[in-house]
């Protein structure tokens, strides 16, 4: 039922998408639904013909009734914001001098150069932390990242950095989306050279925290750069539009899987033994690290958000599951200056333990589609709303961004769709790091406006 609602909904959206735009344009609706066809789909050959982590059996008639009811309400939000944008269109863009996309400007010269500069405190702020990892852990941080990873669960690892270094993440996020512009804009080697360093060092940063939080990063450049040439081909279809942000994303999330290999190694011969697929993964561990890992990822959350729906995870305060890493902040911030936090001590540690043995009884071990926080803190009338809202937003920047063709649009849209993308595990936008990079988008934009301004002033 599921793959039909899905597949419905995606023939719409493409059909809506080439009336709309006279060719074929991936939205946030196209991509929600295309990701989750795929999903459903893997799940189902999965029961019936892979077998490969053996999740028979349906998820039950609830489930498949929030999800329907999810999917119905996402199409509704998506619909509704592209017709409201699509209304308002003829209203005048705010400021005469605003970035817009246009290749003989000097502002992308200018934004190049303030990509570099931060380039440069990014590359500083992973130095700094390695040294810290080596001074914590000693030796090859490599051979560590099991350790780091085990302490990263239980919410100990961070201890390692000072809390400063989480503004490195909002200043990868930064970086990433002003290269995607520049990749479409610009030709010039040196873009390119710098995205290449950037995705090593954001690999080299993962990891020091034995994860893929660059994943996120990818799909920012990755998105960006769609989205930025559309804009600068629109009217004509052309395959490498799509072909160069998907080869770059591909190559570098395969790339990415060794961490997944190292930090599990010691345990690999656990994991293995008696498993059905025990062979392979002795014969080749570094490739079926990257099968099993990306794989589950996908498959493994939709019985495990079903047994969310079952087993809902407990709340404090209003949205602390689907808004966890803003509380975290927060009570992080009331514990620093009063002495005492939000949430009792070690509340974190015990919902990551409150969580796993209702998931791991049925799909992967730690995490869930954005439905099982949805509904944990809201129930169904959260589902219904969230959802609403979500594809409301979503397609509410990306159609502004399409009109406007501004660079702060472009990035924040870009933002957006990759959050789409995590549904399928997480919720993006419920870190601190996503909405201050919103803010410093703004901000960036701000700058290079009144550097245009200046520039149209002395010519």
């Amino acid at each position: 039922m599921l793959i039909w609602i899905c597949g419905i909904f995606l023939i719409l959206s493409v059909l809506r998408s080439i009336q709309a735009y006279k060719r074929l344009m991936i939205d946030p609706v196209i991509l929600f639904f295309g990701i989750w066809l795929g999903v459903f789909a893997l799940y189902a050959l999965d029961n019936s013909v892979i077998h490969l982590f053996y999740y028979y059996g349906d998820i039950g008639s609830y489930a498949t009734r929030l999800f329907a009811e999810s999917f119905v309400s996402f199409f509704v939000g998506g619909f509704v914001a592209a017709g409201l944008v699509s209304f308002s269109k003829h209203k005048r863009i705010r400021g005469q001098a605003s970035v817009i996309l246009d290749k003989e400007s000097k502002q992308w010269d200018m934004l190049l150069l303030c990509t570099k500069r931060l380039t440069l405190i990014y590359f500083a702020a992973v130095i700094v932390k390695y040294a810290l990892l080596v001074g914590t852990y000693g030796g090859n941080p490599l051979a560590y990242l099991y350790e780091i990873r085990i302490e990263k669960s239980l919410s100990l690892h961070q201890r390692s950095f000072p809390i400063i270094f989480g503004f490195q993440n909002v200043l990868g996020n930064l970086i990433f989306l002003n290269l995607g512009v520049l990749l479409s804009l610009s030709k010039k080697r040196s873009v390119r050279n710098l995205t290449l360093l950037m995705l090593i060092f954001a690999f080299l940063d993962d990891a020091t925290t034995a994860d893929k939080g660059s994943v996120k990063e990818a799909l920012f450049l990755v998105f960006t750069w769609l989205i930025t040439s559309y804009l600068l081909e629109f009217r004509r279809f052309q395959i490498r539009t799509y072909v160069k942000p998907a080869l770059v994303f591909v190559v570098f999330l395969l790339f990415l899987s060794s961490i997944t290999y190292f930090r599990v190694l010691p345990g690999w011969s656990d994991l293995t033994k008696s498993a059905p697929w025990s062979g392979l993964a002795q014969g080749n561990p570094l490739s079926f690290a990257t099968v099993w890992h990306f794989y589950n990822n996908i498959v493994g959350n939709i019985p495990s958000t079903a047994s969310m729906f079952d087993y809902p995870a407990s709340s404090v305060y209003p949205g602390d599951n689907t808004l966890m890493d803003i509380y975290k902040f927060l009570d992080t911030l009331v514990r620093a200056v009063f002495g005492t936090g939000l949430f009792p001590n070690g509340y974190w540690i015990v919902k990551v333990v409150e969580y796993q043995p209702y998931l791991a009884r049925y799909g992967i071990f730690n995490t869930v589609s954005h439905l099982g926080y949805y509904y944990s803190d809201f129930g169904e009338a959260g589902v219904i709303v969230l959802s609403f809202l979500l594809g409301f937003f979503t397609s509410y920047f990306y159609k502004k961004a399409i009109l406007s063709k501004r660079l702060s649009d472009i990035q924040r849209a870009s933002m957006l769709m990759a959050a789409i993308v995590y549904t399928i595990r997480s919720v993006l936008y419920g870190g601190v790091n996503f909405w201050l990079t919103f803010l410093v988008i703004g901000i960036q934009h701000k700058m290079l406006q009144r550097a245009r301004r200046r520039l149209d002033t002395s010519s």
